[in-house]
């Protein structure tokens, strides 16, 4: 097994818990945390790299990791939360490649024009403004698209204000083909992150990586499917930020 698994809050009681198991099935271990002198006490205890650094010193500390295991708290103070949000951007970056279907169903993109949420209203800018986000490799430009987080995103957040925006390796290339092939997909990754802006101009973030879009779905709608024939859901119409709380 390749790769280097960060645990960041080690030392804390679950951190070390966490650390240990890591260890014990081989994994590629660095412990990590605030205070130098108990990370360092408990790398030598588990015989792994030891790492002190702040969170807010994160980047340079990953340069050479390739997961990250936050089990550092209290969450209430490790975790940003915004206390009184006011706008969400979503940002979306998509490798390898579409299906035949999901060009067709992308054709009106165009027509739509560029689409947000203000004060909960769909609305049609005059022009379409690139923005830059970093998805974990610098920063990326994206462009706004109306997709549809601008139908559920308000019902799951309350938000009035949305926007979402996409970016992608070559734009939205003709397929011969039905769609990638398996080999394209399990090169391929998606790239989901959440910029929440409250009402004193503080901004969180929150970015997640998937498998291709395409992999993530066909285990996902199973998923969803084997919860509901289990009795496992909530009825009425449900977004799928909201359906499984």
């Amino acid at each position: 097994m390749n790769g280097r698994l960060l645990v960041y809050g080690a030392t804390g009681y679950t951190g070390r818990l966490v650390a240990s198991r890591a260890v014990s099935v081989g994994l590629d271990v660095v412990v990590a945390g605030r205070d130098p002198n108990r990370v360092h006490e408990l790398a030598n205890e588990l015989g792994v790299e030891a790492r002190a650094f702040d969170a807010g010193e994160a980047r340079e500390a990953l340069e050479d990791i390739d997961c990250l295991l936050n089990v550092a708290g209290p969450f209430r103070h490790t975790a940003r939360r915004i206390t009184e949000p006011e706008k969400l951007t979503i940002a979306l970056r998509v490798t390898g490649g579409f299906s035949a279907g999901s060009l067709a169903s992308s054709a009106g993109f165009e027509e739509l024009g560029t689409l947000v949420r203000r004060s909960g209203e769909l609305t049609r800018l005059e022009r379409a403004m690139p923005r830059t986000f970093d998805f974990g490799a610098g920063p990326e430009k994206c462009l706004p698209t109306p997709m549809g987080a601008l139908i559920t995103a308000p019902r799951s957040t309350g938000l009035g204000d949305i926007e979402v925006y996409l970016g992608t390796d070559d734009g939205f290339p003709a397929f011969t083909t039905d769609g990638p092939t398996a080999e394209e997909r399990a090169r391929g990754q998606y790239h989901a992150l959440a910029e929440v802006t409250g009402s004193d101009g503080q901004i969180a973030r929150s970015l997640i990586t998937t498998h291709s879009g395409y992999t993530f779905t066909q285990h996902s709608s199973v998923e969803i499917a084997r919860r509901v024939l289990a009795g496992r859901f909530i009825t009425g119409y449900q977004t799928p930020a909201s359906a499984f709380v």
